[in-house]
């Protein structure tokens, strides 16, 4: 009998490698030559993997890992897994939106799978047929897929390689996992760090991951927009890009603001469109990057997306979470309110008028009646609610404010009402108070409640 692999078509550029009388055409055959070359001779064979697989499998083989083992030889589960759960709350909670959505597009049968940058799994959805195999145990909270535990697998590599990867069936180094296919692409947090692996596995051959490896991409940017809001909640934010039409998606760069006016905080994307690297950018004024007044820039999207032309070219932006600051704010006419070097209104500067409407506004607070202020982005409205707070019955109780245009649409009911221990995956241990519990006796200063996604 002849010692041929038997293989199938694989588009345009076939590779054809022999070896000890083996014969191989496809990725998946050349694979398997070099997991049977790695048995006989020790060593992983050249020019039969890709070049990025290639490079893993020769870490793996020296981390010690042997292509022959079963998966219960590699286990490693770290720490708790509550505190784990704990320690990525905001990474599960960011990502899970995007994971529903995946789930829709792949179906039932496509297993998604969100890790730490340490590989442990932090969320597992769908892939019911996947979870009831063999495979399933390993795939456990906290179970750690690092590459030198596990040889190849897309969690591991993508976490050393530091971008997506593809593994279609016996391209993992593990024989007991060569019949899965996984795509995986990896998150960064709002300071670029890698945070995290975004991972779909399916029990059949991918011969196309283009379009599974761009679904991904787009997801994972998703989240890291996501992230990137929540870590900058207190500063102003700015979006911008080249392209209108990015801008309210998930390419469109991100630059935080502090206090002052210079960068806090910017996206990949962001670094990307000014063609400046990150280092370079933070703590650098806003208006020595725009070539313009903070006051102009603002006042340039009042109406909506404003633009600017810099050297580069075009620019759109609006900003998506606008806080006032006495730094930010153009110069006061004579008779409008002041603010106070500790953050408040001087009620004695204000014009007769102006005192009127706040005296009204905190007669209605001491008797408990909702109080509506109306003004456009940047006005000072949160100054104004901290002014009538602080000089109502409820100065000694919390002043809570949220932002409602910055919470996602399936954490309102969270974030506004709390909830307990292990209401679901992620939640925080011992659960959370909403913020109108917090805000019990004070204030709840409702922010762009326009906004909210509902």
């Amino acid at each position: 009998m002849s010692n041929i692999i038997e293989v199938e078509r694989f588009g345009r550029g076939t590779q054809r490698q022999s070896f000890s009388g083996y014969i191989a055409t496809s990725p998946v055959a050349l694979a398997k030559a070099a997991r049977e070359h790695i048995r006989l001779k020790g060593a992983v064979p050249h020019g039969f993997l890709r070049d990025d697989i290639e490079r893993s499998w020769r870490r793996s083989l020296s981390a010690g890992v042997q292509c022959d083992s079963p998966l219960a030889m590699c286990l490693d589960a770290k720490g708790d897994a509550r505190e784990i759960l704990d320690i990525h709350e905001l990474l599960v909670q960011s990502s899970i939106p995007e994971m529903d959505s995946l789930s829709q597009s792949f179906g039932n049968s496509a297993m998604l799978l969100l890790a730490s940058a340490d590989a442990e799994v932090l969320h597992v959805q769908g892939g019911q047929d996947i979870l009831s195999s063999p495979l399933g145990k390993y795939l456990r909270l906290g179970i750690a897929w690092q590459e030198d535990m596990f040889g190849t697998n897309a969690l591991g590599t993508v976490i050393v390689e530091r971008r997506p990867v593809h593994l279609n069936l016996g391209e993992h180094y593990l024989e007991p996992l060569a019949s899965y296919s996984c795509s995986a692409v990896p998150i960064s947090d709002a300071h670029g760090n890698l945070i995290g692996v975004l991972d779909i596995t399916r029990s059949a051959s991918v011969t196309q991951p283009q379009d599974t490896l761009g679904l991904m991409s787009y997801a994972a940017r998703n989240i890291e927009s996501r992230l990137f809001q929540s870590q900058f909640a207190h500063h102003t934010i700015l979006a911008f890009h080249t392209g209108r039409h990015y801008l309210r998606s998930s390419c469109q760069g991100l630059l935080a603001l502090d206090d002052q006016g210079k960068v806090a905080g910017i996206n990949q994307t962001g670094c990307i469109v000014l063609g400046l690297e990150r280092e370079r950018l933070l703590g650098t004024e806003l208006e020595s990057l725009f070539q313009q007044s903070l006051t102009r820039l603002f006042d340039g999207c009042r109406q909506g997306i404003g633009h600017r032309m810099l050297p580069l070219g075009k620019i759109y932006y609006e900003f998506i979470n606008l806080r006032p600051r006495p730094s930010l704010s153009s110069p006061t006419a004579s008779g409008e309110a002041k603010v106070s070097s500790a953050g408040d209104y001087d009620l004695q500067a204000m014009s007769p008028t102006m005192q009127r409407s706040f005296s009204m506004a905190i007669k209605g607070l001491n008797q408990s009646i909702p109080v509506l202020l109306l003004g456009e982005t940047g006005t000072g409205k949160e100054v104004a609610a901290r002014t009538l707070h602080k000089s109502s019955q409820r100065a000694s109780k919390p002043f809570v404010a949220v932002n409602c245009a910055a919470i996602p649409e399936n954490l309102i009911e969270s974030e506004l009402f709390g909830y307990r221990d292990g209401a679901f995956t992620g939640a925080r241990k011992g659960g959370m108070k909403g913020r109108l519990l917090q805000a019990n006796g004070g204030t709840l200063f409702l922010d762009e409640i326009g906004d909210m996604p509902l």
